[in-house]
């Protein structure tokens, strides 16, 4: 419906909004042009990171050592190595999520 570079009117605003909003775009309040927004700096994506892994990931490490604290039955080295699992793939989704830029040799 919309790309980079369309110009709203007051009519399509609020789809161009929503559009720009879901496709890292921004419109830009002079012209109301939809424009890209610019590519995060390693810095910035470090920083997303970091609250990313505070948010999803730290709280199941937390859990994994509380598990360790406990009897090491069966059923709780089960749920410690599901709970593992589902870490590496938090870790992971939060790199595809936030990726450093590429470096342009």
């Amino acid at each position: 419906m919309f790309k980079i570079g369309d110009y709203l009117t007051p009519a399509s605003y609020k789809e161009g909004a929503i559009w720009a909003t879901a496709n890292r775009a921004q419109i830009n309040p002079d012209t109301w042009c939809i424009e890209a927004l610019p590519e995060p700096t390693k810095e910035e994506q470090s920083a997303n990171r970091e609250v990313a892994y505070q948010q999803n990931v730290d709280p199941i490490t937390c859990h994994i050592s509380r598990l360790m604290d406990e009897e090491q039955t069966d059923e709780i080295k089960a749920e410690i190595e599901a709970l593992k699992a589902e870490r590496a793939a938090k870790v992971a989704e939060i790199k595809a999520q936030y990726p450093y830029p590429e470096t342009v040799a």
